[in-house]
């Protein structure tokens, strides 16, 4: 083949291959009027909002209404309750994580079902700023990686979010420590500065190191916190003279709680509605005589 036939092919396939983004652009153009114009678009904003906060209470990122048309863009970023679910980690990659383009001043983001997931601080401040002044749902995963620029994370980051003024906003906190804690800039109970005054809910779990003391007694000293659930062993001479009053459903620890710490316990508990994991053999000789008088749950191992 000569030079001019060669320049010739490579003319065609230039145009074929604009002719192809031309056609991908129409398309998209037309799956938007069609967006603009769908019968969903008339419903009142009110009603949206209220099909938005059910598409995402069934577990559904809310990054993805945001994508649909400008309109939704405006409803769904508007809406704070929206963006109070937030995933903070060290650059651990979590399973069902999601990627998203959504332009704007807002840019790429990382979905974990209806979390958001931020592993820099300007996320974090991001959204915030989208949450507005709504509870907060916290997932805080830290783990210990063989890379250590991975497994780091900014002390900003953490100030931001166990310090005030978020930590007065967050109602539900999953946390788990993988590993040593020896890559944290600092223990966690560093970037607290006071309780939790609205929190509700709590999940802890620790694999392989021994848990900052000061950080439970206070993680566990809201007068709001109802639930409880223990992945892991924690300090029981820290967290038994606590006020427990307020705890409804209670999950035990797998280990590490004997059946006379759990007796002194039981004393604490008895507004107890959930009470799961109990360590066999309980009652016994010890327990002391007592009346849970809401319970309807009990689980013994």
């Amino acid at each position: 083949m000569d030079e001019a036939s060669i320049g010739e092919t490579i003319t065609i396939d230039a145009q074929i291959a604009a002719l192809k983004k031309g056609m991908e652009r129409l398309k998209r153009l037309n799956r938007l009027q069609r967006s603009l114009t769908a019968p969903v678009t008339k419903l009142p904003v009110e009603l949206l909002g209220y099909i938005f906060d059910f598409y995402v209470e069934m577990q559904e990122t809310p990054w993805l209404l945001v994508l649909v048309s400008p309109l939704w863009r405006r409803i769904a970023l508007s809406m704070s309750r929206l963006w109070r679910y937030i995933w903070v980690t060290n650059g651990t990659r979590i399973g069902n994580q999601r990627e998203w383009d959504v332009g704007g001043d807002i840019g790429r983001v990382t979905s974990v079902g209806l979390y958001t997931k931020c592993v820099t601080e300007a996320e974090l401040v991001q959204v915030l700023a989208l949450s507005g002044a709504v509870s907060l749902h916290v997932y805080l995963t830290l783990r210990k990686h063989r890379d250590r620029r991975e497994q780091s994370i900014d002390n900003d980051l953490l100030s931001q979010l166990l310090g005030s003024p978020t930590s007065n906003r967050i109602e539900e906190i999953h946390l788990l420590i993988g590993g040593s804690d020896d890559f944290l800039p600092a223990p966690l109970s560093f970037y607290i500065e006071t309780s939790y005054p609205r929190l509700k809910s709590l999940t802890i779990g620790n694999e392989g190191s021994p848990w900052d003391t000061n950080f439970i007694r206070k993680i566990l000293s809201s007068s709001e916190l109802s639930s409880v659930k223990f992945n892991s062993a924690i300090p029981w001479e820290i967290a038994l003279p606590l006020r427990w009053t307020s705890v409804r459903h209670l999950i035990l620890p797998p280990y590490g709680l004997t059946m006379h710490t759990f007796n002194a316990l039981c004393i604490k508990i008895q507004n107890i509605q959930t009470l799961k994991a109990i360590p066999s053999g309980w009652p016994n000789e010890s327990t002391p005589q007592m009346t849970f008088k809401l319970l309807e749950e009990l689980d013994i191992r």
